[in-house]
C-alpha cells in the first residue's frame, strides 16, 4: 500500500494534469491519464501478489516449525522414558554391589582385602552418583544442576580415585604414583566430593589412556589458604 501511494505521488509529481490527460513535464510528449492509472494498478497488483506469497510462505514455515516442535517433544518424551527405565536397571545392581561391599568390609579379612573392597565400594558409589546426575535430565535441561556443600576430606577422595584407577594403569604396565602433601591430608572442606571425583577420574583416566610407556603421577599440593577458601594444585 505504501509503495502504491509512493508511486502515485511520484506520478503526480512527474506529470501535470491537462484536459483529462497527464502531460509529462520532463519530456515533450504527453502521457495519458488512463495509462498512468494502469501502471499504478499493475504495481498494486504486483505488490498484493508479493504480499500474498510472503504470507503463504510464512504460514508454511510456521506449520513446519510446529511439526518439528511436536516431533522434538516426542523425542524428548522418548528420551525421558528411556532414562527412567535405564535409571531403574542401573541403580538396582549398583545398590546391590554397594550393599555387598559394606557387608564384606564388616567381615573377617586382611587389611589388603579390606582396602580393595573399600575401593570397590567407593567406585560403585561414584558411579551411582554419576548416573544420578546423568539421569536427572530435568536439571540438565533447565541448567539448574547444583553443587553440594557437604564436609569431606579431599585427600581421602583423591586416594580412593587413585586406587580405583590404579588397576587400569597396572594393566598397561605403567608405574602409578600418588603423592599428597601433609598439608592437604590434614584439611577438611565443605564442597561437592562427587563432582571432584568425576573431575579427577577424567584427568587420571586421560593420563593413563594417553601414556603408553612410563609413569603416571598424581600430586596434590596446597597453594593457598585465605579467608576460609583453599586452593589446591
Amino acid at each position: 500500500v505504501f509503495s502504491c501511494l509512493f508511486t502515485a505521488v511520484v506520478m503526480v509529481y512527474l506529470f501535470g494534469i491537462r484536459d483529462g490527460e497527464l502531460s509529462l513535464s520532463l519530456f515533450p510528449s504527453s502521457f495519458p491519464f488512463y495509462s498512468a492509472f494502469v501502471i499504478i494498478l499493475v504495481n498494486f497488483l504486483h505488490i498484493a501478489y508479493c504480499h500474498f506469497m510472503y504470507n503463504l510462505t510464512l504460514t508454511n514455515v510456521m506449520l513446519k516449525m510446529t511439526t518439528l516442535n511436536e516431533q522434538l517433544k516426542d523425542l524428548l518424551d522418548a528420551r525421558s522414558n528411556f532414562l527412567s527405565t535405564m535409571s531403574h536397571e542401573l541403580r538396582t545392581p549398583l545398590n546391590s554391589v554397594i550393599g555387598t561391599a559394606y557387608l564384606l568390609i564388616d567381615s573377617d579379612m586382611d587389611e589388603s582385602q579390606r582396602k580393595n573392597v573399600q575401593n570397590l565400594r567407593f567406585s560403585a558409589e561414584s558411579l551411582l552418583n554419576l548416573i544420578n546426575d546423568i539421569l536427572d535430565f530435568s536439571k540438565i535441561d533447565s541448567n539448574h544442576t547444583r553443587l553440594e556443600s557437604i564436609p569431606f576430606r579431599p585427600s581421602e577422595t583423591l586416594e580412593h580415585v587413585f586406587m580405583g584407577m590404579k588397576q587400569r594403569g597396572d594393566s598397561k604396565s605403567l608405574e602409578m604414583r600418588l603423592d599428597i602433601s601433609p598439608e592437604v591430608r590434614g584439611i577438611n572442606v565443605l564442597g561437592d566430593p562427587a563432582r571432584l571425583t568425576q573431575i579427577v577420574y577424567n584427568l587420571l583416566g586421560n593420563a593413563i589412556k594417553f601414556t603408553q610407556i612410563g609413569r603416571v603421577d598424581m600430586d596434590a599440593r596446597l597453594v593457598s589458604l585465605e579467608g576460609g577458601r583453599i586452593l589446591l594444585r
